[in-house]
């Protein structure tokens, strides 16, 4: 046992009573014996509810203690179960007893009880008492507020109080935490006190770590508002983890995980100081989950030991998961005699041990073994109120201790043996229905007389019939054997007796007897046990047929049954008989045996007799059906008559034989209908159904049934319902028809040309199936008549079967109808749709009829033999039908009767359509620019190519002469041009041929600097053309270049330069330019250098091959000049190959003056006349010197330059 208990731990004896409290799951009853007493077997019982905010329940796990009025001795203890309730039984010999029940959080309360006999005494010698409790929790009110802070809580956009709620439990004040900040509080608030966190009442989440709370509550004070409000802000953390953590997409008032939000735990508001934030995720970082002892365990629970020993009390420590816990000091204390040690810490197995020792003579003793902490406790709300409260954590409001308890008791020796037989042995081996009779004697071997003996013995299940029987003066009620007293020397039996029935069948049934109370001590053995075996042999019995459990056959097949024996027991089967008679309509009838046994076919006696373990013994029987079984379901049954040992199995297997029948039935439809005559057209469906229907009294399997399709249908289809058909052979199989089912066998046809004015019927007939049937069915369907009349549709166009047409040329159309047959035509229609591209369509009808020219429906009606009736339709051709050729059909739609002739006549149209492409070449070329001079020959040549995909004729292509040419011809290879109008006009131009027109003239002055082209275009032909050609040449371009010639000239010393240049103004490059240039009379030891080109000093030619347009070249002639004279140069553009529109000359003349120039250098102090020295410098004087220039005639001197070098030393 364990005893959890708060605030105090009791003395167990003396004059103090047990007040302790356990929450372990254990509900079993505890049995504590003790004094020294003979008497009765007091029995109590109860239930214990909690009464919480006035809602009242059943208490499990409530502690219930038992002790002596009298001596205060503690008798027996135990828990509540599911339902509040308990039991506790022991053995003495008072009727007066104090019960106390304790739960977490509650005041004890005690209740004396006297016992006294129940409503069957003497028979039921033990006496009963009964006590009830409600057990109502402390209370703990919200009495104040104590240190926080205001904190923000982002999620709820709101802020909160979070820091100490003082709370006052029995007139002291604790400290508490919120668990829940979703819910509201409110000072003077009422809660209920439980136990360690948890608890073991309220809702809390299963998802929070409780142990981390309890960390946080022993490991963290409140010591100042910062430090209270981070201690709840960090609790919050984990009691809300269970909402999920802060997601900001959630809608303002949304419960998640606290300070899981950024700015969660801000003092004041969303931008508030993070102090309080910061501390407590310090204390959720360091927080461990505590692992606090939850359970404790001492043992032995009870003993007695024989005056003057000691003994070994070890007691086991557990966590709230059920582990050992070492590292904890365990307390023990004790109501007599000597403890080895008074605390102890608890090993790696959670347990530690004391001795207790100079207990006294007869005397009795309690060890208690408990474990202190502090933990945080729970305050719990109502859970079923509308509006809830919010549960709290304290610490330390219930100071947790955990205690349990072994009693010891020492006495004189008084050693009782028990010994027991079955049957006079120690064990016994029987057969169900055998007596069985169980002997325990109880035996006094010592000097002491023993009392208050109880021996356990619970009567062995699978006894019936049982009689109890105790030697005199003792008793036996509930499984208990009660011996009041047995002196020294003595004994005492109990007498078992009853009948081994099947549940006892292959077991070894024990019978045990226990000695659970004695007031001595006894060195013996406690219990005794005697086994008796019931013997069982499970011999199945299995039959086949066939080699299933049923069979159907058919008369003359053959019937094989095999009934199986086989022994799954474990002991052998004796005297075992099975008794088969075969049922009457078998012949030919014969058996086998594999194994032993014999068989007797006349009274079915399968005599088997001894069958071991594992073994297996198999009839054989055979036989032929007949005629007699047909229709009947047979049974053979093979019966185990006999067998000594029990069989758990059924003694009786059976199987089944039916012998099949089934009576067929045919029947036909043609198109629904079983009389009459069908009169139908070609091409009109035919559906002949046969049904087959089997009468029974069984499935028919395996059905042929043949049916050759009548000739002349078309388009068949067969659908069997059920199976497949062979269109080859006609035969329908059906595998399995059940007993008053049907299938249908469906073959759909068209009636087919050969069939018009014919009669068909179609005929089925069943050729086999596997089962009998006392007819042959067959059926033949009702007669189908097949109708004929011929409508000839002809049509010709403008005359004939076809016609060739221009765009705009009109197009008829006659589409005659002629019933050529012996019969009417009836719902006569003939479609033509008017082949698109037609305009003004107009239509006229000879004849009967109608006709919609939008959906193209000539609808004849009726029709006699021999009658005709003409459709007329007139059109005009358009340019959508241009090269195409058009199908008009008339197809005949519709007609009720079988029509041999052509369904369909058409003629066709051909519009005829001509496309002339135009090109043109320059002087050979199609792509870029022709550049020529002035007077080079320009020839365009215009090309027209017919590319159908007709013949074009009366062509007409204009191209006008492009201004500027000179000596113009023009010459058409087909056709003839008309050069006031030019139109070139072609008669005739084949299909994929080409007619030139070649426009030759030499280029003009007028187009110099300038590009024409030429376009020919197309403005005329007799048949349509799509596109009509226009062509527009390369452009030819006519090149000039201004070429112009500008000069100068200088002189130097009687040397003369002139500079002749040439400047290109464009617009194009000149090339091959000739000057003419000659040397100027008077010039000696001339030089002539062109920039570009060469000169000719023969000629006086300066040839300049290429001038860009804006480029320069130079002609550069010096030579010596005799003085006052003057030199003439000229020069003349010759000639140039591109076209220049002016010509140029360019004249210079140079006049060579004559001049003497003197220069003289001196410094300004001499006379510059007569040499004579004026002034001399000194150091440091700045010198000034003197130049002198003069002409000296007999020309004038311009443009005088005169070069002074300083000497060294200035």
């Amino acid at each position: 046992m364990f005893i959890l208990a708060f605030a105090f731990v009791l003395t167990i004896l003396g004059t103090s009573a047990a007040a302790v409290n356990e929450t372990g799951n254990t509900n079993n009853t505890t049995l504590d014996v003790t004094g020294e007493c003979s008497g009765s077997d007091p029995i109590i019982t109860g239930t214990v509810t909690v009464n919480e905010y006035g809602h009242v329940r059943p208490l499990e796990g409530a502690t219930i203690i038992v002790n002596s009025t009298t001596s205060g001795k503690v008798v027996g203890s135990t828990t509540t179960d599911a339902n509040g309730y308990y039991s506790v039984n022991f053995y003495s010999t008072e009727t007066s007893f104090n019960v106390i029940a304790n739960y977490i959080g509650c005041t004890p309360i005690t209740r004396t009880v006297t016992v006294s006999n129940g409503p069957n005494y003497p028979t039921d010698p033990n006496k009963y008492g009964t006590a009830n409790f409600e057990l109502t929790p402390k209370t703990a009110t919200l009495s104040s507020m104590g240190n926080g802070q205001t904190v923000y809580i982002q999620g709820q956009n709101k802020n909160g109080f979070a820091g100490v709620i003082n709370v006052n439990v029995g007139g002291t004040t604790y400290v508490a935490y919120c668990i829940d900040l979703f819910t509201p509080i409110s000072m003077g608030d009422t809660l209920l006190v439980n136990g360690p966190l948890p608890g073991t009442a309220g809702d809390l989440p299963t998802e929070v770590d409780w142990g981390k709370v309890s960390y946080i509550l022993n490991n963290y004070s409140p010591s100042s508002s910062t430090e209270a409000a981070a201690i709840q802000c960090a609790i919050w953390y984990f009691t809300s983890v269970h909402y999920g953590a802060y997601n900001a997409s959630n809608p303002v008032g949304t419960y998640y995980q606290y300070m899981t939000a950024p700015n969660d735990g801000r003092i004041g508001g969303a931008t508030g100081s993070t102090a309080v934030r910061d501390r407590a995720w310090q204390i959720i970082n360091a927080a461990v989950s505590m692992q606090y002892p939850y359970s404790i365990t001492v043992t032995p629970e009870s003993i007695t030991v024989l005056n003057g020993q000691s003994v070994t009390v070890t007691a086991t420590v557990r966590d709230i998961d059920g582990n050992p816990l070492p590292g904890v000091r365990v307390y023990f204390q004790k109501t007599r005699g000597t403890l080895s040690s008074t605390s102890g810490v608890t090993d790696a197995n959670g347990q530690v041990s004391v001795t207790l020792s100079s207990i006294g003579t007869t005397r009795n003793a309690i060890v208690t073994a408990y474990v202190s902490g502090n933990y945080g406790n729970l305050l719990y709300d109502d859970q079923y109120a509308s509006v809830r409260k919010q549960n709290l954590v304290a610490r330390n409001v219930l100071p947790l201790t955990i205690s349990d308890f072994c009693i010891i008791n020492t006495a004189v020796q008084a050693d009782v043996t028990l010994t027991q037989t079955v049957n006079g042995g120690s064990s016994a081996t029987v057969n169900v229905g055998d007596t069985v009779t169980y002997r325990v004697t109880a035996t006094n071997a010592n000097q002491n007389t023993a009392t208050g003996i109880l021996i356990s013995d619970i009567i062995p299940a699978g006894l019936s019939g049982v009689t109890v029987t105790p030697s005199a003066g003792t008793t036996y009620y509930n499984g208990i054997w009660t011996i009041p007293t047995l002196n020294k020397l003595a004994s005492a039996t109990l007498t078992i007796t009853g009948t081994a029935t099947p549940a006892m069948a292959g077991l070894t049934t024990n019978n045990t007897a226990n000695r659970t109370a004695q007031n001595q001590y006894n060195s013996q053995p406690t219990s005794v046990s005697a086994s008796v075996y019931t013997k069982k042999a499970d011999v199945a019995v299995t039959q086949t047929v066939n080699g299933g459990s049923s069979a159907t056959a058919n008369v003359g097949d053959t019937i094989i049954y095999i009934i199986t024996a086989a022994n799954n027991g474990l002991d052998a089967a004796t005297n075992l008989r099975i008794t088969d008679l075969l049922p009457s309509g078998l012949t030919d009838l014969s058996y086998t045996i594999t194994g032993p046994g014999t068989y007797n076919l006349g009274t079915g006696l399968w005599n088997i007799g001894t069958l071991n373990s594992g073994a297996t013994t198999i009839l054989t029987i055979t036989g032929k059906v007949t005629a007699a079984m047909a229709g009947l379901t047979t049974t053979n049954y093979a019966n185990r008559t006999n067998q000594t040992e029990y069989n758990s199995l059924p003694a009786s297997t059976n199987t089944t034989v039916y012998t099949k029948k089934a009576d067929l039935s045919l029947s036909q439809t043609v198109n629904g209908q079983s009389s009459g005559t069908i009169n139908g057209n070609v091409g009109d469906s035919v559906t002949f159904q046969i049904t087959a229907t089997n009468n029974g009294p069984d499935a028919a399997t395996n059905i042929n049934l043949r049916d050759i399709i009548p000739g002349g249908l078309t388009g068949i289809t067969v659908t069997p319902s059920v199976g497949t058909y062979d269109s080859n052979t006609g035969i329908w199989t059906i595998p399995s028809l059940a007993n008053g089912a049907s299938a249908t066998l469906t073959i759909n046809g068209i009636l087919g040309s050969s069939l018009a004015g014919q009669t068909i019927t179609n005929t089925g007939n069943v050729i086999s199936q596997t089962e009998y049937d006392p007819t042959t069915p067959t059926t033949t369907s009702i007669p189908v008549y097949t109708k004929i009349a011929d409508v000839a549709v002809t049509q010709t166009v403008n005359g004939g079967s076809s016609a060739t047409v221009n765009v705009n040329d009109t197009v008829t159309y006659i589409i005659t109808a002629v019933n050529n047959g012996v019969d009417a035509a009836t719902n006569l229609q003939i479609t033509d749709i008017i082949p698109s591209g037609l305009t003004d369509l107009t239509y006229t009808i000879t004849g009967t009829g109608t006709y919609n020219p939008s959906t193209g429906l000539w609808n004849i009606g009726t029709l006699n033999s021999g009658a005709t009736t003409i459709l007329t339709i007139t059109g005009k051709v358009t340019a959508a039908m241009a090269g195409l050729t058009t199908t008009n059909y008339a197809n005949r739609t519709n007609q009720t009767e079988y029509n041999p002739s052509p369904a369909s006549t058409s003629t066709t149209v051909y519009t005829k359509l001509s496309d002339p492409i135009i090109t043109q070449t320059v002087n050979g070329q199609n792509t870029g620019t022709v550049k020529v001079n002035v007077g080079d020959d320009v020839t365009f040549v215009v090309n027209a190519y017919c590319s159908g995909p007709d013949d074009a004729t009366n062509i007409q292509i204009r191209d006008i002469i492009p201004a500027g040419l000179t000596d113009v011809t023009v010459t058409p290879s087909v056709g003839t041009y008309d050069s006031n109008t030019g139109i070139w006009t072609i008669p005739f131009l084949e299909k994929y041929t080409s007619a030139t027109l070649t426009i030759s003239g030499k280029a003009g002055t007028s187009m110099a600097g300038t590009s024409i082209t030429n376009r020919a275009q197309e403005i005329y032909q007799t048949e349509y053309n799509p596109a009509p050609g226009d062509s527009t040449s390369i452009p030819v371009y006519t090149k000039m270049a201004d070429v112009i010639l500008t000069q100068t000239g200088n002189y130097q010393s009687n040397v003369v330069n002139f500079v002749v240049t040439a400047t290109n103004n464009g617009p194009d490059t000149a090339t091959n330019i000739k000057i003419t240039d000659l040397i100027p009379s008077g010039l000696t030891g001339v030089t002539v250098t062109p920039s570009i080109g060469t000169y000719d000093s023969n000629t006086g030619v300066w040839t300049i091959p290429e001038l860009l347009n804006g480029a320069s070249a130079t002609l550069t002639i010096t030579g010596n000049a005799t003085p006052q004279t003057t030199v003439t140069n000229t020069a003349e553009k010759t000639s140039q190959t591109e076209y220049d529109p002016t010509s140029d000359i360019s004249t210079l003349s140079i006049y060579i003056s004559d001049v003497d120039i003197s220069v003289q250098n001196y410094p300004w102090y001499l006379n510059a006349i007569t040499g004579e020295q004026l002034y001399q410098y000194t150091c440091g004087n700045s010198p000034v010197m003197t130049i002198d220039i003069r002409n000296l005639g007999p020309d004038d001197a311009t443009g005088v330059t005169i070069e002074y070098k300083l000497g060294t030393g200035l």
